[in-house]
């Protein structure tokens, strides 16, 4: 009834159309720690949220920080990634990482660092701006119970064309 009201402005996150992504043809192609028998490497990008990759817990008990490098096959520019924690147990789930990328394998761009929550979700993490890359490097600095080991149900990628 003729009052204006004050501007008013939002802000929207940036929209991606996202690729799907064919992760039979990724490869880990190293991890510092594994736990044979329960947490191979393999597990990480499996496709089940009921297998994990977890570091080694009965014999050596390597301190942090634990890293996993996985070859996804091809360049893709990427926007972030996915993790799904461990669904069983909270034991060995991730709080604080960085994340690298490479086009190489061998010289890694740190591209985001930041806290995972203690949750059975996938958590999307989009990174500042989008990298090209062949290689992620998915580094566990700590975990949620202040122990020595980490697990990683899934890891997974974001892309786009």
């Amino acid at each position: 009834d003729g009052m204006e009201s004050l501007p008013v402005s939002l802000a929207y996150a940036q929209f991606y159309d996202l690729l799907e992504m064919d992760k039979t043809v990724w490869k880990v192609v190293y991890a510092d720690s594994f736990q044979s028998g329960e947490g191979e490497t393999r597990h990480a990008i499996d496709g089940r949220a009921d297998t994990f990759w977890h570091t080694n817990w009965m014999t050596t008990k390597e301190p942090f920080p634990h890293e996993i490098h996985l070859d996804l096959a091809a360049p893709y520019t990427l926007v972030g990634f996915k993790y799904l924690a461990r669904q069983d147990s909270e034991n060995g789930r991730v709080n604080a990482y960085e994340v690298s990328v490479s086009k190489d394998g061998t010289q890694w761009d740190i591209v985001h660092k930041g806290n995972l929550a203690n949750q059975t979700q996938w958590q999307e993490i989009f990174f500042a701006k989008p990298q090209t890359a062949r290689f992620l490097k998915f580094k566990a600095l700590n975990e949620h119970g202040q122990e020595y080991y980490a697990t990683v149900a899934e890891l997974d990628i974001m892309a786009i064309k």
